[in-house]
């Protein structure tokens, strides 16, 4: 499965309560849109955790059905 990330916050020990927080409120924000999308956001929504870097990523497909869809989502070229 390809992945296209949509998220990366950088941790460190003064931060980490605070990106934890984005971290959470992103991951709900990207499953909610997962499934008004009509997706599982179990297998389409996916939080990477490193030492210094968090990422939060969906699938390809439903990249590609987002910048199918009316609206204002102009994702990056």
């Amino acid at each position: 499965m390809s992945w296209v990330y949509v998220n990366r916050f950088m941790k460190t020990e003064k931060n980490k309560d605070k990106v934890k927080e984005l971290v959470d409120a992103n991951v709900e924000h990207w499953r909610g849109v997962a499934l008004d999308l009509g997706y599982d956001p179990d297998t389409n929504v996916m939080m990477e955790e490193g030492d210094k870097l968090i990422n939060i990523a969906i699938t390809e497909e439903m990249d590609m059905t987002m910048r199918e869809e009316p609206g204002e989502w102009r994702g990056g070229s």
